[in-house]
This record gives structure tokens, C-alpha cells and sequence, in this order.
């Protein structure tokens, strides 16, 4: 026999009954539908969740294979007969069955509304308005009308202390952990069992507490009640993770890992910070707030709320460190001018100014000189590069042992950049001990990729590749993903260089694929370029166009000079295998003229003109060295764009 007992959660006082059935009647199954636990013995409990979901990128037929999409379809088609799924309202029911998270109740309660508005619409009503998930419909039962009044019986049977906690939690974004809901809101974790027992919070498998988005946003209604209460909850908040920020965020990777996920609590956290004015803990914070969001691939957070602190904090003291985190994040995403002039005004700033920032000016002003020598060398200024690296080493040499290691890796790279690869190695391997000395796995990382490129471009591809796979290895173990890409692209590059061709385009196609929207515009083209190059030895020369186009665009888009230029040795190459040899020899000869071109990039133009210089004859070249050395590199960039 089977018992079904439904809406149980009201009958708590009562809860042994099912036990003492069972006990009269062995045969006696009870299934008890409730949305608290009764927390008995005989109880086996089963969690009833929203229905599947569909991907985020689904097509219109992988959607409707989802419970919830089936569901909001046939409940907008009773509202409105001629409404259909299309591919122009798909984005839109996605974001509402996720949003709603499959809760069948929401999800009927949203498709009444297709016969008034768009599923755009509706998707925003719900962000702004819980109210608007009810029903007029006579023969619903009067709790089942609106998603505030399922909301408010269950807020009834809670008692003081689990109210007070649970509107205090609204104040987390995308979930939280329990020291951080004892720390912020006072949740004891009894308080926090009994919450989950009452289905108002969920615990996920790897121990995080997290919550349906409109109960999230009916407790938010509930801590904006009491202005009082909410001003303290949020100053807590936001001081417990910047805090956390700033003592975990610089103890290394592991620390730096446990942070990512709460990504979204610090970016709630900084901007409650500068909504109460709090110099001091944005300014702190500007640095490992730009460091943490960079590694999870969410520069552009990271801008945004840089970019808007600089604008309320007009004071040059406290806008210091957050030109310069906000120039360590413009400078990742490829915008160079921007990044430079960013990095110059936190160094004028920490030179005018040095006793405002006692300890650290010196440190500071060494971040900002290596930030200029890293524009400057995408640019192709070496030189100018160079000196304020020199300038730098002098500072960093009296300061810590893990900064001189900063100066010494950028050293190394302007050198080799320029040539002198056996100083470059000496600058690499003795930064390599400092950072192993200091346990610092970050720049390990990079300074290993810096060897594998060294390696690569000297005829080492092997020697590159293991450097190389060690520094994919940590870049992947600290959870550091743009570094973890850009290595992918140098170990595309050593297989290219090993002629295993498939293998690099492969490499390179998974790398762009992980790469997704990610700003990382010299990485984006650096991969094009490659597979350009790959396309040039299967003979596709129409693709490998496509591809060095491609690679041209991004890095002139970044203002990357010196990238644009080694990408017209590749766009040459291409020419001369399509008998374009007077085209081919002016962008070689503007590569040798340039100031700006690498000593590498210079080398391979040369060994490419030596070949294309058995089908031209004397005059062509002297014409053609003539137009590249007073060649305008805008209007050269503009020409290979258009051109067939």
C-alpha cells in the first residue's frame, strides 16, 4: 500500500505519524511531499530540483529536449496559440528557464505573459520585479498565484533567527561558504542545516551554500526593509572578502584558487567599498582584485570596476595603485597605448608622492616601470624598453628578491628581442632561482614559457617543448588560464617548428577554441598567424590568407607594431608562393627598415628575401627596398587587409 501525503511542512508538530503508520502497517510505503525535512529515522530524503536545463548555446531543437524548455512552451501556447519557438526567441527562453531554474511553478507562471510581451521582455520583468510571476486565473489555489506568495508561506514557518540569517545571506552573490556566512551574517551552522532542511538552501557537492534566484531576490526585499541593517551587512561583506582579497590573494596560487569562486562576492564586495567611499580598501585591493580577475578570464570585470573607481576617486593618492592595476589589465587585453599612459600617470603619481604610500612607493614604481617596458616591447620599442628596465634593476636591487626576479625575466625578453640570446638565458635561469626560492609559482610559470620560447627560436624545439609543458603544467595547477593558453600557442609553435603540422594545427585550434572571448589579443594573434603558416605548407593558400588577415587585424587593433610587422614576413611568404614577388619584397624590405622589428622577425625576412630574390632582378629590389623604407606602416596594414 502506498500513502501519499502532500504540503507536509505544515504539519511538523505531527512529524512521527508517518513512523508510527509504518510501524502499525509493514506493508505501508509513505511517499511525503514537504519542503521541510521531518527528520526522523525511517526518512529517506530524495531532493525534487527544477527541471533539466538546456545548454546556454543550444539550438532550437536541442532546446526543446530540456524538461523546462517543453514545459514554458506548452504553457505559452495555451496563452497564446500561435506562439512557436524560433530561433529569434530562443536566447531569451534560455535565459528565463535558467534564471528560473527549471521551477515549474515560475516557469508557468512566466509564459502567461507571452500573450502580452516578448520573451525578451519577459526575461527582464523577471530580473526587475518579482511581483511579476503571478496569475488571475480563477481556479489556481490562492498559494499558487504569484511566487511571493509561495515565498511568504515559507518565510511564515521559519522562526526569528532563521529570518534574520536569510535575509542577512542576500547579501552574497552566487553563493557562499559557511565561515563566510558566520563572519558576515551571524548564520550559525545549525541556523545553515536547518535552512537546507526547509529547502530554502542548497548545499552543492563541493560544500557550497547556494539558492534560487528569486528567493535570492524576495530575501534581498527583506534586508532592504531595515536600512540600518542592511548598511552593516554589506560593510561586513564587503570588508570580509576584501580582506580575504588582500591576505589570501598574495600568499600564492592555492589561496588565489579558493578566491576565483568568489569572484562575483568581491566584485559586490569593491563596489559597496566605493559606494561608502572607502579609500583605503579600494586602493589596497585595486592590485589583487586586477591580478585574481585576470587569471579567471574575466578581464573586462576587471576593467569595469577599475575603470569606475578611478572615476569617483579623483584624488591622486588614492588613484595611484588603481592606474596601475588598471594598466596591468589594459595591457593584457592588448590596449597598449592606454596601458602606457596608465602606467605613467601611477609613476608620476608615486614619485610625487612617496610618503603617501610609506613601504611601498618604491615596490609600486618598479610595477610601473615593467609595465612600460612590456607596452613598449609590444610596440617595438626595444630601446626605450631596455632603459626602463635598467632604471628598474637599480631600484630592484635593494628591494625584494621575488621583484629583482620581475626585473630580470623582463630583461631577459628585451634581449632576446634584440638578439643577445645568451645574456636573455643568463636573465631567465637567474630569475627562475630567485621565483623557486620564493615558492612564487606565478611567475615560474612565465619565466619556463620565456625559456621555451628562447629554445624555440634557437633551433631548440625540443629543449622548448619541455620547458614548455612544465610551464603548461603549473600555469594549470595555480588555475592561471591566460597563461595557460599563451603556453598552449608556444607548444602550436614547437610542433611547427618539429614539422608535425597536424599536431600544431591542432594544438592551435584547441587553444583558440579555450581562448573564447578572452581579450588576449596577442595571443589571438599569434594563433592565427600559425595557422596560416600551416596552411601555407598543405598549399591552402586562400585559408592561410584568411588566417594572416586575421592575425594582421587583431595586432594592428592592439596597437602591437612589432607583431604586425613579424606577420608581414608570414603575409610574404604567402606572396611568394602566389608569385606575388614585387609585394612580397616591399613588406620584407619594410621589415628590415623598421626600427620597430625584432632581431628575429629581421632574421626570417632576410632568409625569405634570399629566396625571393632568385626571381627578381636587381632593379625590382632596389625599387622595392626603396617603397619599404619609406613605407607607412598604416597604409601597408590597410592595403594587406583589402587585398586578395
Amino acid at each position: 500500500m502506498l500513502l501519499i501525503l502532500d504540503n507536509f511542512e505544515h504539519l511538523m508538530d505531527e512529524a512521527m505519524l508517518p513512523a508510527e503508520l509504518i510501524g502499525a502497517c509493514s506493508s505501508l510505503k509513505v511517499m511525503i511531499v514537504s519542503r521541510e525535512r521531518l527528520n526522523i529515522a525511517e526518512e529517506w530524503v530524495v531532493p525534487l530540483l527544477g527541471l533539466p536545463l538546456p545548454a546556454p548555446d543550444s539550438n532550437v531543437e536541442e532546446a526543446l529536449a530540456s524538461g523546462a524548455v517543453q514545459l514554458f512552451v506548452q504553457r505559452a501556447r495555451r496563452a497564446k496559440l500561435s506562439f512557436s519557438l524560433n530561433k529569434a526567441e530562443l536566447p531569451a527562453v534560455i535565459s528565463i528557464c535558467h534564471r528560473l531554474q527549471g521551477s515549474p511553478l515560475a516557469l508557468e507562471l512566466a509564459a502567461v505573459w507571452v500573450k502580452m510581451m516578448s520573451c525578451e521582455d519577459i526575461a527582464r520583468e523577471i530580473d526587475q520585479d518579482l511581483d511579476f510571476l503571478a496569475t488571475s486565473a480563477r481556479n489556481v489555489t490562492k498559494r499558487h498565484r504569484s511566487i511571493r506568495t509561495v515565498f511568504e508561506y515559507s518565510w511564515r514557518l521559519l522562526d526569528t533567527s532563521e529570518t534574520d540569517a536569510l535575509a542577512k545571506l542576500a547579501v552574497f552573490k552566487r553563493g557562499f561558504r559557511k565561515d563566510a556566512a558566520q563572519a558576515v551574517a551571524g548564520a550559525s551552522l545549525p541556523i545553515l542545516i536547518s535552512l537546507v532542511d526547509k529547502s530554502l538552501l542548497q548545499v552543492s557537492e563541493d560544500w557550497r551554500y547556494e539558492w534560487h534566484p528569486l528567493l535570492y531576490q524576495y530575501a534581498e526585499e527583506k534586508l532592504a526593509e531595515d536600512d540600518l541593517l542592511e548598511t552593516d551587512t554589506r560593510s561586513k561583506h564587503s570588508l570580509y572578502y576584501l580582506q580575504e582579497l588582500r591576505q589570501r590573494g598574495v600568499k600564492g596560487s592555492e589561496h588565489l584558487r579558493a578566491l576565483c569562486e568568489e569572484k562575483d562576492n568581491l566584485a559586490a564586495a569593491w563596489r559597496w567599498a566605493l559606494q561608502q567611499q572607502d579609500e583605503a580598501e579600494i586602493a589596497s585591493s585595486a592590485k589583487p582584485l586586477a591580478l585574481l580577475l585576470m587569471r579567471v578570464n574575466c578581464a573586462g570585470l576587471a576593467l569595469e570596476l577599475l575603470k569606475t573607481a578611478i572615476n569617483a576617486l579623483m584624488n591622486a593618492e588614492q588613484c595611484a595603485p588603481l592606474q596601475l592595476a588598471y594598466g596591468h589589465v589594459l595591457e593584457r587585453c592588448g590596449q597598449l597605448q592606454d596601458a602606457s599612459h596608465a602606467a605613467q600617470q601611477a609613476l608620476h603619481h608615486y614619485k610625487e608622492q612617496p610618503d603617501a604610500w610609506p613601504g611601498t612607493s618604491e615596490a609600486a614604481q618598479i610595477d610601473a616601470l615593467l609595465l612600460l617596458a612590456r607596452c613598449w616591447m609590444r610596440i617595438g620599442d626595444t630601446d626605450d624598453a631596455r632603459g626602463v628596465l635598467e632604471q628598474a634593476q637599480d631600484m630592484a636591487n635593494t628591494t625584494t628578491s621575488r621583484k629583482l626576479a620581475d626585473v630580470l625575466s623582463n630583461l631577459g625578453r628585451v634581449l632576446l628581442l634584440t638578439g643577445d640570446v645568451g645574456e636573455a638565458e643568463a636573465h631567465f635561469q637567474r630569475s627562475l632561482e630567485l621565483l623557486q626560492d620564493s615558492g612564487d609559482d606565478y611567475q615560474a610559470a612565465a619565466v619556463l614559457a620565456d625559456l621555451g620560447v628562447l629554445h624555440l627560436r634557437y633551433a631548440a624545439p625540443q629543449q622548448a617543448r619541455a620547458s614548455l609543458e612544465v610551464a603548461a603544467d603549473l600555469a594549470k595547477r595555480i588555475f592561471d588560464h591566460p597563461r595557460y593558453i599563451d603556453t598552449q600557442a608556444r607548444l602550436a609553435h614547437t610542433a611547427f617548428a618539429l614539422a608535425e603540422y597536424d599536431s600544431a594545427e591542432t594544438t592551435a585550434r584547441t587553444a583558440l577554441e579555450k581562448l573564447g572571448d578572452a581579450p588576449l589579443l596577442d595571443v589571438r594573434s599569434d594563433l592565427e598567424a600559425l595557422l596560416a603558416r600551416v596552411k601555407l605548407i598543405e598549399g591552402d593558400f586562400q585559408d592561410a590568407q584568411r588566417h594572416i588577415k586575421c592575425a594582421i587585424d587583431v595586432a594592428w587593433q592592439a596597437g602591437a607594431n612589432a607583431q604586425v610587422l613579424e606577420h608581414f614576413v608570414t603575409i610574404a611568404e604567402l606572396h611568394l608562393k602566389q608569385a606575388r614577388l614585387e609585394h612580397a619584397a616591399t613588406l620584407l624590405y619594410t621589415v628590415l627598415a623598421s626600427p620597430r622589428a625584432h632581431y628575429l622577425d629581421k632574421r626570417r625576412a632576410w632568409r625569405v628575401l634570399e629566396n625571393l630574390s632568385e626571381y627578381l632582378d636587381a632593379k625590382a629590389l632596389r625599387d622595392a627596398e626603396a617603397e619599404g623604407q619609406h613605407a607607412n606602416l598604416e597604409t601597408l596594414v590597410e592595403y594587406v587587409l583589402q587585398g586578395s
